[in-house]
């Protein structure tokens, strides 16, 4: 293979913003622990309280039984029109099924039953967030973060808007565009995005604190600190997560990212680093396995720049 490209610049690299998948989490600890879930969904068949039909719904939603879940929540609220957990687990289920705007409305009544619900806030947070409503997203997460010490997936979905807000610039910012000279544009839009990487980056660091062995929020320090061009600070980050979890495909990618362009600023003339290719090469085949597919278009594309002839 020859004549390697050695444009060290970053228009190749896809880096996809990772989106945080948070489990719903129910609070329902059934005292026949050796049923299984079906079992214990048939022992409550014939109880009408709503605490037991609340009960039954989350271990409906948890064999992804989402509109018998959804029925069931209807029912806990029919017999307890305050029963703000129930609307909160209501609206997790409605905002699985793509019914979004339906969640809110759920999330909200809970929020406006239980004022001080860390969690209704944290969804409805996540809910805005998929609507594209960021600034209100991530009002929701601070609330939730103020409302709950150490409330990790608030800290980890924040720091994923903020990363977003750094690469991709709201319309806020956007209108005022025309209105810059070039040069005022382009320094603003770089202090900007710095001011929201290292936004970003306390609460990721907020997250390892609190649990050292979080893996995710390595990668994400990581990838936001690949974004600033932080590229030495990075790759600890990026050891780190595989180290944690050695079948991380993103990591690997990000790792062989960093790599090659430490490697492109020491010796722009002498091609590929063989240590990024292996990354990007062991990223590919766990993508492959893990069923990634934007992360394995990703990692073609960018394999297939550095490693086809001109």
């Amino acid at each position: 293979m020859s004549n390697k490209k050695s444009n060290w610049g970053w228009g190749i690299f896809i880096i996809p913003i990772l989106i945080l998948l948070v489990n719903n989490r129910g609070d329902f600890a059934c005292n026949t622990s050796n049923k299984t879930a079906s079992q214990r969904i048939a022992f409550t068949e014939t109880k009408t309280d709503a605490k037991t039909h609340y009960n039954r719904g989350i271990e409906k939603a948890r064999l992804g039984k989402n509109v018998e879940a959804i029925a069931d929540f209807d029912t806990a609220i029919r017999l307890k029109p305050k029963y703000a957990e129930a609307y909160c687990e209501r609206g997790k289920i409605k905002a699985r099924i793509s019914q979004v705007f339906a969640s809110i409305t759920d999330f909200d009544t809970a929020i406006r039953l239980k004022p001080k619900y860390a969690e209704a806030y944290y969804c409805r947070g996540m809910a805005k967030r998929a609507l594209g409503e960021r600034g209100a997203a991530l009002t929701d997460f601070n609330t939730a973060i103020l409302l709950k010490d150490g409330y990790v997936d608030a800290y980890i979905s924040r720091g994923l808007l903020k990363y977003n807000y750094a690469t991709a610039p709201d319309k806020q910012w956007l209108k005022w565009v025309p209105q810059m000279p070039t040069s005022i544009w382009e320094e603003e839009t770089r202090k900007r995005k710095h001011e929201w990487c290292e936004a970003a980056i306390s609460d990721f660091d907020a997250v390892i604190e609190i649990n050292p062995k979080h893996v995710e929020a390595y990668c994400y320090r990581g990838m936001t600190r690949l974004e600033m061009g932080q590229y030495l600070a990075a790759l600890p980050d990026f050891d780190t997560a595989i180290r944690l979890k050695p079948d991380y495909a993103a990591a690997y990618f990000y790792r062989g990212s960093v790599r090659h362009y430490l490697f492109g600023i020491n010796y722009p003339l002498d091609g590929v680093n063989q240590e990024a290719l292996q990354d990007w090469q062991t990223a590919l085949k766990l993508a492959t396995q893990a069923g990634d597919t934007e992360l394995k278009n990703s990692v073609e594309s960018t394999l297939n720049y550095y490693t086809t002839t001109d």
